[in-house]
């Protein structure tokens, strides 16, 4: 009897442990998933929080006022939202209550203003819709860039410099003096572009600038349902030159107003280059002085090459262009819709 007890446990103690090792080893199988379910869910979120920590470091679109703010707080009676460069460019709309449609128009403000400026786009915009007109004002970036944050800087610390000149003594010779604001001039210039380049933008050039404001207005062009055949672009100060790399190109567009139109930064001879492209119809509004202007000189000069072209000189008083509005809205109006005799 022992002998048989003996053999049986012999025989059974290894079977017992083959099934043990088997039914332990589907339990082994399915912790390792689990285990890079985990691993891969850990990642995932160390991945999303480095992507929220990118997308706070990446430099926003500068406005004089942002969309959210325009948003809650302005004189349209509606809203547009443009998706460009993977942003919201804000749209206002004033709708047309004049008894005649008269078409669509695209007010851009000055750069460095916003679409309820009071100076001059919010009661032009009002007046312009109460003519019958549909107005759209896109909120325009500010122009930041490094080539412009430079410029910026180095104007401001010339200023400076002068401030400075205009205070020393006058126990320095004349040469240690000259010598000593040519070596101020060189380092405060050398900190502003370092100061320049160090600040995030968001464009990285001027041409990064210009394609983002083409795209603006393309884009909300695209949107825009015609009410009549006239698509008016009235483009105020800086605007005006940024504008006119659509207005040689885009089909849609019928009239071209430029109001006190000006440039800053750039070579007449590039002014010169986009005007000889232009084909429309062009009202320029000049504020004084007009003679050192370089659209003056320009249509002086008979470069636009287009046989409607109409300009008008004396177009506010300073400080007074909120008593001028009524008058040169009803003239632009006139200009593109003519009554008829």
């Amino acid at each position: 009897m022992h002998k048989y007890q003996k053999l049986f446990t012999f025989a059974i103690c290894p079977l017992l442990s083959a099934s043990l090792i088997l039914s332990y080893a589907p339990l082994v199988q399915t912790a390792e998933p689990t285990n890079q379910q985990q691993a891969n869910l850990a990642s995932e979120e160390i991945n999303e929080t480095n992507s929220q920590e990118e997308s706070k470091k990446q430099p926003k679109i500068p406005f004089a006022v942002s969309n959210e703010q325009l948003s809650e707080n302005n004189h349209a009676d509606e809203t547009l939202w443009l998706e460009v460069d993977e942003k919201k460019i804000l749209v206002l709309k004033l709708r047309a209550k004049g008894t005649v449609q008269r078409g669509n128009l695209i007010l851009l403000h000055a750069l460095g203003e916003n679409p309820t400026h009071n100076r001059l786009v919010s009661p032009l915009s009002q007046q312009f819709s109460q003519l019958g007109w549909q107005v759209y004002i896109p909120n325009i970036p500010l122009e930041k860039y490094p080539e412009k944050l430079t410029e910026i800087a180095e104007v401001s610390t010339s200023s400076t410099l002068k401030t400075n000149s205009e205070s020393k003594t006058n126990n320095q010779t004349a040469n240690t003096t000259q010598n000593n604001q040519q070596e101020d001039k060189i380092v405060a210039t050398e900190n502003s572009q370092e100061s320049a380049q160090k600040s995030p933008s968001f464009f990285s050039s001027e041409e990064s600038y210009q394609n983002h404001f083409n795209q603006i207005i393309e884009t909300l062009i695209q949107k825009i349902q015609p009410i009549s055949n006239n698509l008016v672009i009235v483009a105020n100060k800086e605007s005006a030159f940024r504008i006119l790399n659509i207005t040689n190109s885009n089909s849609a567009i019928t009239h071209v107003v430029l109001l006190h139109p000006q440039m800053h930064t750039f070579d007449e001879l590039i002014l010169e280059e986009r005007i000889k492209l232009q084909k429309l119809p062009v009202f320029a509004l000049f504020n004084e002085p007009i003679k050192r202007n370089p659209f003056y000189k320009s249509f002086e000069k008979k470069l636009w090459p287009s046989n409607q072209i109409r300009i008008f000189e004396n177009l506010y008083a300073p400080n007074q262009i909120h008593l001028e509005n009524d008058r040169y809205s009803k003239m632009i109006t006139g200009w593109v819709t003519p009554k008829k005799h």
